[in-house]
């Protein structure tokens, strides 16, 4: 009986590391269009809405806002949404200062705590972008 288990974790094993990745790798290599990637000088990019819900962010901020900028993707094709859930150290200045460089900054500063996912539901419903 022992012998039999040890062979199903060992086939467990093989099949998790090695048999299922190799497989997948296979079916990919047969399921893709030759020299077409999905984003090429032909397709449109997506308007995407980006949400962010912050509560006394003041050290990252900034960093990330720069990292979205500093992206490949056409800055005319997203929007931020960021709302500040009652935060009480900087954040909210740092966040309208970078607001004045960008126009597709949406910023909104809420006077109660609300927890991060109300926040997010209350941008999703201001969100334009097709993916969020």
């Amino acid at each position: 009986m022992i012998e039999i288990l040890f062979w199903l974790f060992v086939i467990a094993v093989f099949h998790s590391y090695v048999l299922f990745p190799f497989s997948l790798k296979l079916l990919s290599t047969f399921n893709k269009k030759k020299g077409e990637d999905f984003y090429s000088e032909t397709n449109e990019f997506p308007y995407v809405s980006i949400l962010m819900s912050l509560y006394n962010e003041q050290d990252v901020i900034i960093e990330k806002l720069d990292s979205i900028y500093n992206s490949n993707y056409p800055v005319s094709k997203f929007e931020i949404l960021i709302g500040s859930d009652k935060s009480n150290d900087n954040t909210n200045n740092l966040v309208n200062e970078f607001c004045s460089r960008y126009n597709n900054i949406n910023f909104f500063e809420y006077d109660r705590r609300q927890g991060k996912p109300n926040v997010i539901n209350q941008l999703e419903e201001k969100a334009k972008g097709k993916i969020l």
